[in-house]
């Protein structure tokens, strides 16, 4: 039954997490430097000012090297996915940001994506033509992000929510991106990942816990990433697509009434979960991008956003639509 728990995940979320207050740092006090007075009859030498070098976090990490700031963007101007990897204050560091195993990832699944769309892929932030990944060290420990969301919401289930939060308190996003974290996080309730989901649920976060244990023992070391495991690989286009926005409860065939962010009518659609008598599995070996496209892609339904006009697609819509009811702070200029 883990896929079916796995494909029931965003019946758990909610929205959005209260701000962690500053920490007040002391600042020490400095003595007075005595200031020798030069003899009236020397004259100072005037050493010529040297201009203004650029510090290392201004110059961009080659590839190939852990970056630590987004860097400058292949196409700059357009909506795209950025990637981050983050580790909490005590986790190991898995390296998975310079081990190539995500780029595997997000080649296969924008490759499915372009032929189940008819040409449409997903555009990710790339710097000289390779996936672009930002490096986080966090100073909150696993236990803390446990108890941080027990506080805030009274129950383990917003890990991502928190994460947001401390991401954006940190000022890491960028206007017109939305953001897919690796996060090192020790544990999670029921599920491998999870996502916004707006206008539900508003954010930009989708999380990929890699190393996380589950409440029923299943260990998410056993989806990884560029191994051929297709349920890892669409795992990450699936909590992609909520960040877009999708499925919607303007669609054809929710799972339920109260879970119409999935798809319920076949499970090998991108976007299906179980409802809480099915006994199907989510068919990954035969994923299709909304069969009888009559959900959320190329669905015809008046008044109801379409994925094929997403604003995050290449090449662009003709009619270029962002997440529904984002922030103008989140748009491109």
């Amino acid at each position: 039954m883990i896929i079916k728990i796995f494909c029931l995940f965003l019946l758990f979320f909610v929205s959005a997490c209260q701000s962690a207050a500053p920490t007040a740092t002391a600042i020490p006090s400095i003595p007075p430097t005595e200031t020798s007075t030069p003899s009236p009859t020397e004259t100072p030498t005037l050493e010529p000012t040297p201009s203004p070098q650029p510090t290392p976090t201004d110059i961009p990490a080659p590839l190939g090297e852990r970056s630590y700031k987004d860097r400058p963007d292949d196409l700059p101007g357009l909506y795209q996915v950025h990637l981050f990897y983050i580790l909490p204050a005590d986790a190991t560091d898995q390296n998975r940001d310079l081990d190539g195993k995500i780029n595997q990832t997000i080649e296969v699944v924008n490759e499915w994506f372009v032929e189940q769309s008819g040409g449409s892929k997903i555009r990710f932030d790339t710097y000289q033509g390779q996936l672009d990944i930002t490096f986080v060290q966090l100073d909150m420990t696993n236990a803390q992000f446990h108890e941080a969301s027990l506080a805030a919401y009274g129950g383990p289930y917003w890990v991502r929510d928190i994460l947001e939060e401390n991401l954006s308190n940190m000022d890491v996003f960028q206007p017109g991106k939305l953001n897919v974290a690796m996060f090192e996080i020790d544990k999670q309730p029921i599920a491998c990942a999870d996502a916004a989901h707006p206008p539900d649920l508003m954010g930009r976060l989708a999380g990929l816990y890699p190393s996380a244990v589950l409440d029923s023992g299943w260990d998410c070391v056993d989806e990884s990433f560029g191994a051929g495991v297709t349920f890892a690989d669409m795992g990450v286009i699936h909590e992609l697509v909520h960040l877009l926005g999708f499925a919607s409860s303007c669609g054809k065939n929710p799972t339920s009434s109260d879970n119409t962010s999935h798809t319920g009518d076949f499970n090998n659609d991108l976007m299906w979960a179980a409802d809480a008598n099915s006994t199907e599995y989510w068919d990954t070996d035969h994923m299709q991008l909304d069969p009888g496209n009559d959900d959320y892609f190329k669905h015809g339904i008046p008044d109801c956003p379409d994925l094929v006009n997403s604003a995050f697609l290449d090449p662009l819509p003709a009619n270029p639509e962002t997440p529904p009811d984002w922030p103008v702070e989140w748009k491109l200029p």
